[in-house]
């Protein structure tokens, strides 16, 4: 993969990172990855752009500057989703974005966005607005900034972690360095086009060796720089939604022998139930089920269906087993496991080709 293309697939996060770095670090990273000559020069701030795919970013994220054509033309920035986003020309009054090709068009969705934040430029007021979480909330840390990262070991793993100190002292967090590791996106580590890791997860150990790392405080931003020269950049308030809470679950279920259960809990059938029927197996990990037709197979089916998908298996999805005494009852199927035949400590089914669930 060129240096062109690397950019092209560099993540929204690696890319606002980049954004961050003075006018003379952007420079000596272009020129250190060969690519200064390929840059154009913003004609607002006179630093060199930026670019993703599609678009030239302006050093001063105020705006972008479209390469829709040899030459970029200047462009306000109105939001900063890449797959998203909705811009205006200087010289022209299209709007070039998804479903918004007029002008008219343009001011509308400007208007019934201007009670947000907006910015001013080049003596227009545009919206921006803030860059998308990519990543679904699972944790109550909302709201806390970092104050320090120490680097420590797990007493219990013997592995290291990144230990966050927070403003506020009753809240901790320990995230392993493997962990940091395997979510990287950066080019080397991630393909944004497929979604997919490109590390080995074997060689995971042997890669989460830390060189550095650096906690940007006002931005709430973390940069580890990895032995093998792989760079990871997070933001906090990600780390954060991704971090999982410990707290003791109650059990759920209950153990038990003939001497504790002495009657198998039951539902009927009549009025059947799922939520207790569903209750009542996971508690128990058995349930009978009353008032079901045993001479009509198609009323057991029609239970079965009610719970659940039936998987299917070599004799079919549903059929009658059973100690066959009757050579005409052509529609039973012979198991050792179905006869009288005592076969002792077994794995079952394991000849299926879905592993059982719920057996009936």
């Amino acid at each position: 993969m060129n240096a062109i293309d690397e950019l092209r697939y560099m993540n929204l996060q690696d890319l606002y990172e980049k954004m961050r770095l003075s006018n003379q670090e952007f420079d000596d990273w272009l020129e250190s990855i060969g690519l200064l000559h390929a840059f154009q020069v913003c004609d607002f701030c006179g630093n060199h752009m930026k670019p993703d795919s599609h678009t030239w970013i302006c050093h001063k994220r105020d705006f972008l500057l479209t390469a829709g054509g040899k030459e970029p033309k200047k462009v306000y920035w109105l939001g900063p989703s890449l797959k998203n986003h909705a811009f205006r020309t200087r010289t022209s009054s299209s709007v070039r974005t998804c479903g918004l090709n007029n002008l008219a068009l343009w001011k509308k969705w400007i208007s019934k966005r201007r009670s947000r934040m907006s910015v001013s430029c080049m003596g227009v007021k545009m919206k921006r607005l803030k860059f998308h979480n990519l990543i679904r909330n699972f944790s109550t840390y909302k709201n806390l900034k970092v104050s320090a990262i120490q680097l420590t070991t797990l007493q219990n793993t013997k592995h290291q972690c990144l230990n966050f100190e927070f403003e506020d002292p009753s809240k901790t967090l320990h995230i392993p360095l493997v962990w940091l590791r395997d979510h990287c996106r950066s080019p080397q580590s991630y393909n944004w086009e497929t979604n997919q890791r490109k590390n080995n997860a074997t060689n995971m150990f042997k890669f989460a060796k830390l060189k550095s790392y650096n906690l940007d405080k006002e931005q709430q931003n973390l940069r580890i720089l990895w032995e093998n020269g792989c760079e990871s950049n997070f933001r906090i308030a990600d780390l954060l939604n991704w971090a999982v809470i410990k707290e003791p679950a109650p059990s759920i279920y209950t153990l038990w022998d003939s001497s504790t259960l002495s009657k198998i809990p039951h539902v009927s059938s009549k009025n059947f139930d799922f939520l207790e029927f569903s209750k009542i197996f996971m508690q128990y990990g058995v349930i009978t089920i009353t008032d079901v037709d045993a001479t009509d197979e198609k009323a057991t089916r029609k239970l079965c269906e009610k719970i659940g998908p039936i998987h299917n298996t070599f004799f079919g999805y549903f059929w009658v087993f059973g100690v066959n005494t009757d050579e005409d009852e052509t529609d039973d199927r012979q198991d050792t496991a179905y006869s009288n035949e005592e076969i002792g400590l077994h794995n079952d089914g394991t000849y299926f080709e879905q592993t059982p669930g719920i057996q009936v």
